[in-house]
């Protein structure tokens, strides 16, 4: 197997929109004689049903730097924490390599097994060949995650819908697919970070993940960020998941000596697989992690509360009812992991006192504020919110989530 280290800064194809974008629009901080710091395997092949030409590409970090003779790896972490140097030529030469429409997938390498076997993405190459890449290496710098993108060329025939909103709007938005996602809590109380140019929020479906949007308008791809902008960007969405701490391998809070990355992945799309018209990422945690961080915050539990996403919930309820047996087990005198009663309710976790009619109707009339059918059951929406729905007549393997 043969793996491509690039020779030179040049995109993959002239008739790239991030040719001009790149070498115009944005200050490089680096010399363009440095040598790309990025090893990849990319492919192209005909979907068999659309007969799009589909791109895909899985990269590394590799490079050798002046005066080091021995070989030092980075996790994602350390790298965007330490390495500005180093992370900002990294994906200014990897967006060069990537399609018109994307979606772009950061998987921590200790990771790499599990999003292998729950991926719905069809891989070209094998996890075995990915760790070949990884292993044969020769440079002395070397990134412990993988880059993975797929995607294609494709004209764009219609935008996805953006949005503005102040901190005191109650959270609500259409996406590509014409589904409305509202709930009763404002854009300010799911906020957790906001920098001069990244604001990082809870997602609004309740999901376990941080979604980062850039701060200026109309920004709908990497290349249109400044070097400032796409160093606050992975600083902000790394320095965000790192606060859940709880890793076995780490000091939570600690940016230092960090053994492991804190999250399961980071997405960006791009194009036709953006949902929402605006530049975001999504960066996914440990369902637990998440859980027992946010679980004495009212708009969260009130997100999961009116969230439509069946899936959610159920993942939800069963850590509940384990951690509640748990307690019981100990003879433990407050026996319930949450005692939100509407919650609990929605979640259809077992309450004492049993819930009241005017409990039951409020959800109900929630659930209908919020979307859901008229008898207040939830419906079974995919958690994967940024598959486009031009796309829906590909193999549903095509699709990133």
């Amino acid at each position: 197997m043969n793996f491509t280290k690039l020779p030179q800064r040049t995109p993959r194809s002239k008739t790239s929109s991030t040719t001009s974008e790149t070498s115009s629009a944005i200050p490089l901080c680096y010399s363009s004689t440095t040598p790309p710091p990025i090893t990849l395997l990319n492919t192209t092949r005909i979907h068999p049903n659309s007969k799009k030409k589909i791109f895909s590409l899985a990269a590394i970090l590799n490079t050798t730097e002046p005066n080091q003779q021995h070989r030092n790896t980075y996790t994602f972490t350390e790298l965007v924490t330490e390495r500005t140097d180093l992370i900002l030529p990294f994906f200014r030469d990897l967006l060069l390599q990537c399609p018109k429409n994307y979606h772009m997938c950061i998987v921590p390498v200790l990771r790499l097994e599990d999003w292998y076997q729950k991926s719905n993405w069809k891989v070209e190459w094998s996890q075995k060949q990915v760790e070949e890449m990884l292993n044969n290496a020769t440079g002395t710098t070397i990134g412990k995650f993988v880059v993975f993108v797929f995607g294609n060329d494709d004209n764009e025939t219609t935008q996805a819908p953006s949005f503005q909103h102040n901190d005191q709007d109650n959270v609500c938005f259409t996406d590509r697919s014409g589904r409305i996602v509202k709930s009763d809590v404002t854009f300010g109380e799911i906020c957790v970070s906001k920098t001069e140019f990244i604001s990082t929020s809870l997602d609004a479906q309740g999901r376990s993940m941080y979604v980062a949007v850039s701060e200026r308008a109309n920004v709908i791809n990497m290349n249109q960020l400044n070097d400032m902008e796409l160093c606050d960007l992975w600083t902000n969405a790394v320095r965000i998941a790192n606060d859940d701490g709880d890793c076995e391998c780490c000091e939570p809070g600690s940016l230092s000596s960090i053994a492991c990355d804190p999250f399961i992945n980071i997405k960006v799309n791009c194009g036709t697989y953006q949902n929402i018209g605006h530049l975001h990422l999504k960066i996914s945690i440990p369902n637990v992690t998440f859980y027992e961080r946010w679980r004495n915050y009212k708009p969260w539990r009130k997100l999961i509360t009116t969230s439509p996403n069946a899936n959610i919930k159920q993942s939800l309820k069963t850590y509940i009812e384990q951690e509640e047996f748990k307690m019981m087990e100990r003879n433990e005198e407050d026996q319930f992991w949450t005692k939100d009663r509407m919650m609990r309710l929605s979640l259809d976790c077992y309450m004492w006192p049993k819930a009241t009619k005017e409990e039951k109707n409020l959800l109900v009339t929630m659930g209908q504020r919020m979307g859901e059918t008229k008898t207040g059951k939830t419906s079974k929406i995919n958690d994967s919110n940024d598959s486009n729905v031009t796309n829906n007549n590909e193999n549903k393997t095509e699709q990133g989530t």
